[in-house]
């Protein structure tokens, strides 16, 4: 970039972020982890979340999200403690089948333990939207105008 003049426009709406819940499940008692499947059929950039659902005031538990892809590298990690919810990254994931694994950590106790792994889709098949830096306003005729 060479010099001159730049304007960068930051917008925080109260809208939520719209994501999709992969899972809703617990950990029941006495069970360490569970394992899970998401298949990609083309390229995706993705945001994970976890969410520790046991409630503030019961035992200590977090809850760990490990995705592997298909030869078993670990593509993300996450961790919730009580009450959280926690994202990464966006992460590019090419097509194939990856495997999402929920373990109990900093375990005091094995009650269940409830959790959602959420995933946001940011792949934009249209590219980004132009922006005219110059604020000139842009008229568009309607019909019968002009």
């Amino acid at each position: 970039m060479g010099s001159g003049n730049y304007r960068a426009v930051v917008n925080f709406v109260a809208t939520p972020v719209d994501r999709d819940e992969l899972v809703s499940a617990e950990l029941a008692a006495g069970v360490s982890s569970e394992l899970y499947h998401l298949r990609i059929d083309r390229s995706q950039l993705m945001l994970f979340a976890i969410e520790n659902r046991r409630e503030a005031s019961a035992p200590a538990n977090a809850v760990r999200l490990i995705v592997l892809d298909a030869e078993g590298s670990e593509v993300v990690r996450l961790i919730a403690e009580v009450g959280l919810t926690r994202t990464n990254g966006s992460v590019l994931l090419p097509p194939g089948v990856y495997s999402l694994r929920a373990e109990r950590v900093q375990s005091t106790t094995q009650l269940p333990l409830p959790f959602s792994v959420f995933a946001t889709l940011e792949t934009d098949p249209l590219g980004v939207e132009p922006i005219d830096p110059t604020d000139a306003p842009i008229v568009c005729p309607g019909p019968g105008i002009g």
